[in-house]
């Protein structure tokens, strides 16, 4: 596969945009799944961030009443900084982590909280106990890539500087990364409006409407 910059791709396992509802009310409800492990999926889901860059953030890299995080370059594949710019969906599971995670990691180690984060392989085995094999954790970035790119809303340009894809041109990518601040924000956060919308319809159809001529 060859994205819109030219780079070859390696082919993941996407969720189809109809299930996308369906994960997300299980990932809500999910009474026995460990609350970080929630909010780790939720903030790989908004962000487009990859596992490795979403269970080893740090808190030290947020700015939380700025709506920024800066994932460093060192942890990142390109290895170049990475500014990723909050949706309001993504302050909020932000603030309430923030209640129960203290230490160093947003999403510690069981076993050893202060020296080490989350396992990479957590989110996967929670995708397979609840019956979504059909995509891989990493193909959230195509589901989301897809849906930007089909809107016909946002510049393909953008869409690649917030999947962190490596600019060749460095002088063009400086230049992008300072220019589509505003347009970031925009895109992430209708992202996030369109996965709220989703889970509110597949909410919604798992109601039962009573005929209130039958109640009582």
């Amino acid at each position: 596969l060859i994205n819109q910059s030219g780079r070859k791709a390696t082919p993941r396992k996407a969720m189809a945009t109809g299930r996308l509802g369906r994960f997300l009310v299980e990932l809500k409800d999910a009474a026995d799944t460990d609350p970080l492990t929630k909010a780790a999926m939720r903030l790989l889901l908004l962000t487009w961030a990859r596992t490795s860059e979403v269970i080893g953030a740090e808190w030290a890299e947020f700015d939380l009443d700025a709506a920024v995080w800066r994932i460093p370059a060192e942890r990142m594949k390109a290895r170049e900084l990475h500014t990723v710019y909050l949706s309001r969906q993504a302050v909020a599971v932000l603030r309430d982590l923030a209640l129960v995670s203290h230490g160093r990691y947003l999403f510690p180690n069981r076993r050893r909280p202060g020296e080490a984060h989350m396992n990479r392989t957590t989110l996967t085995q929670w995708r397979n106990r609840f019956g979504f094999q059909e995509a891989d954790i990493h193909g959230f970035r195509a589901v989301a890539s897809t849906w930007a790119n089909e809107s016909g809303r946002h510049r393909p340009d953008v869409i690649e500087v917030a999947l962190a894809h490596k600019e060749q041109d460095r002088i063009r990518a400086a230049y992008n990364r300072a220019e589509f601040v505003a347009e970031l924000r925009t895109l992430w956060q209708e992202w996030a409006d369109f996965l709220d919308e989703k889970k509110a319809i597949e909410q919604g159809a798992n109601v039962v409407v009573m005929d209130p001529r039958k109640a009582g």
